[in-house]
């Protein structure tokens, strides 16, 4: 029997069959055979059935006893970090400006064949202190002969030594600029290699495929670089060559006007919406933690259930715009403003966004008895941005392979706002499948969990990666030269 049947049987682009099919519907869990048509799921359930939808021109994958599972969902990835890696100096944001200068005279003595020092990642309100002609003469004791560039964690501000200084002022001149850009500032450095950054791209896709993944919502990089990967990738989609679909999200970790991040989170969907699938920008991601600086130091005193009145502000005028609210926090007391932030939105009548919210500390249901929280607000896990290390973050919360695995694949789609489109092999949804010669359910602990790679990736309805063919040097030589 197969569920999906259409009242006149339409012939299938793709059938995957002999094998076992993991649905994540709870109507039907397990399945023998799926068929595909136009990047759709047309019909479930047993092989008899689904080979009856196969037509001269249908494309039968044999599954050779294998494991068809939803393809997974990483909802706290860092793609665009771990691109842009080995093009910067990282500096914790926790640095003062000494440790800030021990770690830009190590980077500086390490390379010394860069032509510009770039850094990125200090935090404006731990050395708030010092005025800019201070920051300047800080980072000249550490380098005057060639130009030294810190971008901040939140992307917002910029240091400078006095080489670059001159050279910023030199460049404007000659240019007619009069209001400097962060990205004008990048662009007169020629800080980045973007061939590298390709090639990480392009390394990065290819990881996710082979541990099955479909989908990630990138969180946690600063919109300067999220930029670039969103233009690199825009035009991988052009060509129909991307490996994993792209939910953006806007990273905030300063006090903002709620105007001015609504204003860039539409101007970044516009930028997708020539796109016919793949990359959507659906989200603020806001970090309120202490250390953020988000809020004032006396707003950090504020009593648990309290919430910040900027706050409210923020999450609601980004709510009637249509975006989503994904807030990180550290602490519990963090955590209580969060949620009463978006209680104050869904009390308002946005109820159909997504709000999500992640503690660092850790919290538990009972915490939030109280609260909306597993209603209307969903907790998440914490995104990992420290190292740029590959993970799945839902390993992190789970406790059995089996509520990994739905933590990955229907939960995450919740977590997304697309469980109508994503998260199980359902009639109607995205053909986004991951296969694996062994069971996943059958793993005895998440260390092999975490080892088990698979065998092909099919996305949209379209195979992205075959273990037997993989060629990624093939597929970079394709697609090098295409943003430059």
């Amino acid at each position: 029997m197969a569920f999906g049947f259409f009242k006149k049987a339409e012939s299938a682009d793709l059938i995957l069959t002999n094998g076992s099919v993991y649905t994540a519907d709870a109507n039907a869990l397990w399945a023998e055979a799926v068929a595909v048509k136009d990047g759709k799921i047309i019909a479930v359930g047993d092989a008899d059935s689904i080979e009856t939808l196969a037509a001269a021109e249908t494309e039968i994958i044999d599954l050779e006893n294998g494991f068809l599972l939803p393809g997974f969902i990483e909802t706290r990835g860092t793609p665009v970090l771990r691109a842009f890696d080995g093009e910067y100096l990282m500096i914790s944001e926790d640095y003062d400006m000494t440790e800030i200068q021990d770690a830009l005279h190590d980077f500086i003595e390490d390379e010394p064949q860069r032509e510009v020092y770039f850094a990125v990642g200090f935090n404006e309100t731990v050395n708030n202190k010092m005025n800019l002609e201070e920051k300047k003469d800080a980072l000249d004791a550490v380098c005057r002969e060639k130009p030294v560039v810190l971008l901040s964690a939140s992307g917002l501000a910029v240091w400078m030594n006095s080489c670059a200084a001159e050279m910023l002022a030199e460049a404007a001149e000659q240019d007619q600029v009069k209001n400097m850009t962060i990205s004008y500032i990048m662009s007169v450095f020629a800080c980045l290699d973007f061939e590298a950054i390709e090639r990480n791209i392009m390394e990065i896709a290819g990881m996710y495929c082979e541990k099955g993944v479909t989908s990630v919502m990138n969180v946690g990089s600063i919109d300067y670089f999220d930029g670039i990967y969103q233009d690199i990738l825009l035009s991988y989609a052009s060509q129909g060559m991307l490996k994993q679909r792209l939910f953006g999200s806007l990273f905030v970790n300063r006090a903002a006007s709620p105007h001015l991040v609504v204003q860039k989170l539409r101007q970044r969907k516009t930028n997708c919406n020539e796109i016919e699938w793949g990359i959507e920008f659906r989200a603020l991601y806001l970090d309120i933690s202490e250390k953020s600086g988000f809020f004032k130091p006396e707003e950090n005193r504020v009593k648990e259930g309290e919430n910040s009145g900027l706050l409210t502000a923020l999450v609601k005028e980004t709510a009637d715009a249509g975006f989503d609210i994904h807030i990180e926090t550290q602490s519990m007391q963090d955590a209580f403003k969060a949620v009463r932030a978006m209680e104050a939105a869904i009390s308002a009548g946005y109820k159909k966004n997504v709000f999500a919210v992640a503690c660092e500390e850790g919290f538990s249901q009972e915490d939030f008895a109280d609260t909306m929280l597993g209603e209307n607000i969903t907790k998440a896990p914490i995104a990992s941005r420290k190292d740029g290390a590959f993970m799945l973050s839902a390993l992190d919360t789970a406790k059995t392979i089996a509520e990994a695995i739905d933590a990955l694949t229907i939960d995450a789609a919740v977590l997304l706002g697309k469980e109508d489109e994503i998260g199980s092999i359902t009639v109607g949804k995205a053909a986004d499948f991951a296969v694996f010669e062994e069971n996943p359910f059958e793993l005895t602990n998440f260390a092999a969990f975490r080892r088990c790679t698979a065998v092909m990736t099919i996305v949209n309805g379209q195979v992205v990666y075959d273990k037997e063919e993989d060629n990624r040097s093939e597929w970079y030589e394709l697609m090098t030269g295409m943003y430059l």
